[in-house]
């Protein structure tokens, strides 16, 4: 199968494509960027032989329609990722143009399966879970809001008849990133100093994220909406786990939600910049403080895909980040004594 993937030099959609190719699909990728294309890709796996790169800019309807000549289906990861109230407009305007350009483009070419890459971050938050039939967001700000007003083009599109397949991740998180996100950044507050917010968060490996969006694009039957919360943990559960992966004590201090979302928004109007790890911002300790579990049972159940160990994600991730500079190699501990396949480090025996 010809599958069309956009956003192929991210970090979701450059696994999504090592994914597809791995299963034996030929895979195309509209980029605005050949020499970053086959950077991040060799990355993952994937040479530059393997992947038909395309430039082109992802909110063009021509480039789009270029890029989809002859593809079966297409993956839509392609998005500007930011919380940050600065760059707002930024991912409203070109989230919003390229999901437009995307989508309608899959359909007029007759795509078997458009499949649009949203984010749990679109539905309320109502206790005790998230669900498939929540409602969305009314008062959804920034990045939310612009994948709140993807979300309404695609169930459009769907209700149109139109063969769009929705997949709702949680938090993104794995190894072999183009550089480290937002998800990564607060990784490396986890296991300096970890502030104990209220709530948990949902995480879910970027490499299981790909093997839904591979079943989306290319099996028979799949739902058309599909979640992707991965594993829901709260904020002392984690920082147990990974002091225990550790092997090392993590520094805790209260961070009470209120006061947390209250210093966001501050921030966010100041433009005053904290020296710490992760991005303060309103947005990310509303999703930091308020996180439910997210229910992704169906998706498990028809899809066959069992989200992975956190403990391994977390283990393969934090390897990641000091093999890339983020992260000392003594600050991982006892995590820095296993290699990415899982077997001990050292000379044998």
């Amino acid at each position: 199968m010809h599958i069309l993937v956009t956003g192929a030099t991210g970090f979701v959609g450059s696994h999504a494509a090592a994914e597809l190719a791995r299963q034996g699909h030929t895979v195309r990728a509209l980029v605005r960027d050949a020499t970053r294309a086959e950077r991040v890709l060799g990355a993952v796996g994937l040479p530059a032989d393997a992947v038909d790169v395309v430039v082109g800019d992802v909110t063009r309807n021509d480039d789009v329609a270029k890029a989809l000549d002859g593809c079966a289906a297409v993956v839509h990861a392609a998005a500007v990722v930011s919380l940050h109230r600065r760059d707002a407009d930024e991912a409203q305007r070109v989230n919003t143009a390229a999901t437009e350009a995307v989508l309608g483009a899959g359909a007029e070419s007759g795509c078997e399966a458009i499949v649009a890459v949203s984010s749990v971050s679109v539905f309320e938050r109502i206790t005790p879970a998230l669900h498939l039939d929540g409602p969305l967001r009314a008062a959804a700000g920034g990045y939310s809001a612009s994948k709140v007003a993807c979300e309404r083009f695609a169930r459009g599109m769907q209700a149109a008849g139109a063969p769009v397949r929705i997949v709702y991740p949680s938090g993104v998180i794995g190894p072999d990133a183009p550089s480290p996100s937002v998800v990564h950044t607060a990784a490396v507050t986890w296991i300096r100093a970890m502030p104990m917010i209220s709530s948990g968060v949902n995480l879910v490996d970027v490499r299981d994220l790909a093997a839904v969006l591979a079943a989306a694009a290319t099996r028979d039957g799949v739902p058309n909406r599909l979640m992707a919360g991965g594993h829901y943990t709260e904020w002392a559960d984690l920082v147990d786990r990974i002091e225990a992966m550790r092997g090392r004590h993590i520094r805790r201090y209260r961070a009470p939600g209120p006061a947390m979302r209250g210093l966001g928004r501050v921030l966010d109007l100041t433009g005053i910049r904290l020296p710490i790890d992760f991005e303060l911002t309103h947005e990310t300790m509303t999703e930091a403080s308020r996180a439910v579990p997210v229910d992704s049972s169906a998706t498990e159940a028809s899809l066959g895909i069992t989200p992975r160990p956190i403990e391994e994600t977390l283990a393969d991730t934090y390897r990641w980040l000091v093999a890339v500079g983020a992260l000392a190699p003594g600050e991982i501990g006892a995590m820095g004594n296993v290699d990415r396949d899982g077997g001990r480090t050292g000379t044998a025996s």
